[in-house]
């Protein structure tokens, strides 16, 4: 059936940072670089195949603070809106597994849906567990 007009939810998450790795401040820029990247690719792989449920669509992307001038790289996964409960129950077990206490969620639907599943919805917030 068509899907068009059903609500979705958004996370994103990254691995970088994340407080199972030592702290970017006693390593030299490219050491902690190289770090973050690896967690990351340990990352996308637990999100390809041991995430569940299994998102939409999931693609890497970014945060910035123009003010630090510090980036951190990490991915979106996209979810139907039925999903939501289970997909932030995961997605708090895997950010908690790469040392991280922290994620973003973000909440989209149609005037028809509205949000359905008694949550505070309507934009996007972070998570802290």
């Amino acid at each position: 059936g068509d899907n068009s007009s059903a609500g979705v939810v958004m996370f994103s998450i990254t691995a970088a940072n994340g407080n199972n790795l030592p702290s970017p401040n006693l390593l030299p820029t490219n050491d902690a670089s190289k770090l973050n990247t690896n967690a990351n690719m340990n990352l996308w792989d637990a999100i390809e195949e041991r995430l569940f449920p299994r998102p939409l669509d999931a693609w890497p992307t970014w945060s910035h603070n123009s003010l630090a001038q510090h980036r951190e790289d990490g991915f979106a996964l996209l979810y139907p809106q039925d999903q939501r409960r289970d997909a932030r129950a995961a997605l708090m077990k895997l950010a908690k597994e790469f040392g991280r206490d922290a994620f973003y969620e973000y909440v989209t639907w149609s005037e028809e849906s509205g949000p359905t599943d008694g949550l505070l919805s309507g934009g996007g917030g972070g998570y802290e567990r």
